[in-house]
């Protein structure tokens, strides 16, 4: 954990807020979500390098499923 000035580095809260995305995503409670139009879901790890590629290749798919 880093303190870079983007994410909290309060190490409790994020486990938090961490463990209520996972049950989103990995036990399918996506009754919290829009109907409509919902957000994408995607677990990032690795390095920040790493997360920047998940997630642009997230958009692009998201961007290739719209057309």
């Amino acid at each position: 954990m880093e303190n870079d000035g983007i994410r909290p580095i309060d190490l409790s809260y994020r486990d938090e807020v961490d463990a209520i995305f996972k049950q989103i995503y990995r036990e399918q409670r996506f009754s919290v979500m829009p109907i409509n139009n919902p957000p994408a879901f995607i677990e990032l790890w690795g390095s920040r390098e790493d997360r920047l590629n998940s997630l642009e290749q997230a958009i692009e798919c998201e961007k290739n499923k719209r057309i």
